[in-house]
Parts: C-alpha cells; sequence; structure tokens
C-alpha cells in the first residue's frame, strides 16, 4: 500500500486549522491567566518600580531585564494581553510604606505599570500557566525575607514625618 501526496493547497489549509487551534488554545490560558490575577495584589519577584517591568523566557524559565528603579511594591493586574510572542500585563503598582509614627505598613497611591514578558519561540501554552509563580512572589513576608541585601536597610520606606525631607505621602492602606 502506497501513501499518496497530499496537494500543497491541502497541506497550507491543514497548518491553517493547526495555528487556529493552537492560537484559541492559547488565548483561554491568557483568559485563565487574567481571572486569577485580576484584582489581586502581589508582590514583584523582580522589585521593579520601572513603569514598564520587561521580562524575557528563556531555557531555564522567566528572566527579569534588570530594572533601572527598585521598590517593595504592591502590583494590581487589570488585564492580560497577548499579542504575536509578547504577554502585556497592564496593573497598577503601590509602594509599599511605613508609619513612621505607628510602624503600620500601607501603600502609597497607585500608579499605572505594565509587565510585557517576550515569550520568544516557547509555545504560549506552555508557558502561561506558570507566570504566576515566575512573576510574583507567594505572600509579602517571602517578598521581605528575599530582599537583596544592598536593600534590606531601606525597603520597604519608613516615612518619619518628623524629618522635612521625608517624603510626603499620606497611606492609602493600613495592611497588605
Amino acid at each position: 500500500m502506497h501513501a499518496k501526496a497530499l496537494p500543497g493547497s491541502v497541506l497550507a489549509a491543514l497548518a491553517v486549522v493547526l495555528l487556529s487551534i493552537s492560537s484559541a488554545q492559547a488565548q483561554l490560558e491568557v483568559t485563565g491567566l487574567e481571572n486569577a490575577l485580576t484584582g489581586k495584589r502581589f508582590i514583584l519577584r523582580s522589585y521593579s518600580a520601572d513603569q514598564t517591568a520587561k521580562y524575557k523566557w528563556g531555557n531555564d524559565g522567566l528572566v527579569a531585564d534588570p530594572p533601572k528603579l527598585f521598590a517593595l511594591a504592591v502590583f494590581t493586574p487589570g488585564s492580560v494581553k497577548l499579542k504575536g510572542t509578547t504577554l502585556a500585563i497592564q496593573g497598577t503598582r503601590s509602594i509599599l510604606l511605613v508609619d513612621g509614627k505607628s510602624g503600620k505598613l500601607g501603600t502609597s497611591e497607585g500608579t499605572p505599570e505594565w509587565l510585557t514578558i517576550d515569550l520568544g519561540s516557547i509555545n504560549p501554552i506552555t508557558a502561561i500557566p506558570k507566570l504566576q509563580e515566575a512573576l510574583f512572589f507567594p505572600d509579602l513576608k517571602t517578598a521581605m525575607d528575599s530582599l537583596p541585601v544592598q536593600f534590606k536597610d531601606f525597603l520597604p520606606y519608613h516615612l518619619n514625618p518628623t524629618d522635612p525631607n521625608s517624603l510626603s505621602v499620606e497611606l492609602h492602606s493600613r495592611q497588605f
């Protein structure tokens, strides 16, 4: 029995169907990630305070581009979008602050922040389910315990109401 070669047009149509199925599966993963993240509060593992925190998916998983600005901050995702091989998470960043009088933890007013993840050649269906754990600490204690040595003395930032050089920031939340 001999196999008959399929015409080029049939192969092209089959390729389009397979790409469509893969794209639909990837979109389901994006929707699932968006549902898991939206409106919740997370601490970025990269400690990035940049307006756009950039990441790449490499052979060993997610790798953050070194941030220009560092902070111990709360990131609250608002939306997740996949365009080509780039996943974008739009949200709000609020810097964690310690009230100098009470010692209670609070946050600054939120500012827009974007996380962009270049998935490269990895299949989004494989990478997207791993992103929440790769991007965010599981809790605040782990984030604070994991602060790099060079930041442990000044993060989170302590507001000192008696210091005229201290930032004048009102705490918006009294608890994380």
